[in-house]
């Protein structure tokens, strides 16, 4: 079989090009996404709604980095006294006490438009005991606790699949003092 050399010339350039061309395409790198995630913690008491307090991260997620992670924390110091005052009110020690909303949040990207995030909340407030503001004496109940204040405290960490635009509630917590309910909700906007 004669083979005309002019065609196979022609066949190893075309075939040489075509493998150049393939070898300099490059995998499209998925581009960064900005999110915005509002976490709302909405405190009822029964069906009326007594509170609702918003905060908002943004977060860059990407395919290539995996897990993308955010924080926010805000808060006071609040002093605890841990030891009496002298004779004259002077003196005595005191601690200082973090308390506040703090709020993890890590992003993962399961498939295309969706998206994985593990949250972990704490919020912390200084409840006041009815009694305590109008320095009533006697026995307080306990749930009064003896007209001194106390640090109320809810944490939870969950896991929650969201795409663009959408809002699921993460967890439900009733107050054992109060017998109010901590509803947090999560919303997940692609910054466009």
């Amino acid at each position: 079989m004669k083979v005309n050399r002019s065609v196979v010339v022609s066949f190893m350039v075309l075939f040489a090009l075509a493998a150049g061309a393939v070898a300099q395409e490059k995998p499209k790198a998925n581009p960064d996404t900005p999110l915005k995630i509002l976490v709302v913690f909405n405190e009822f008491d029964g069906e009326k709604k007594v509170s609702s307090m918003p905060y908002t991260l943004y977060i860059l997620s990407s395919d290539e980095r995996g897990r993308a992670m955010g924080s926010l924390r805000m808060g006071i110091k609040v002093p605890i006294q841990t030891a009496a005052a002298g004779k004259e009110g002077q003196g005595g020690s005191f601690q200082y006490m973090d308390v506040g909303t703090y709020i993890d949040c890590r992003v993962t990207r399961p498939e295309e438009g969706r998206y994985s995030l593990e949250l972990t909340v704490r919020r912390s407030s200084v409840y006041m005991p009815p009694g305590a503001a109008s320095g009533r004496e006697g026995t307080f109940t306990a749930g009064e606790l003896s007209g001194r204040p106390v640090v109320q405290e809810f944490s939870g960490s969950f896991v929650i699949i969201l795409r663009d635009a959408e809002s699921k509630q993460g967890t439900v917590a009733t107050d054992p003092l109060t017998g109010r309910q901590l509803k947090v909700d999560v919303t997940l906007n692609v910054v466009k």
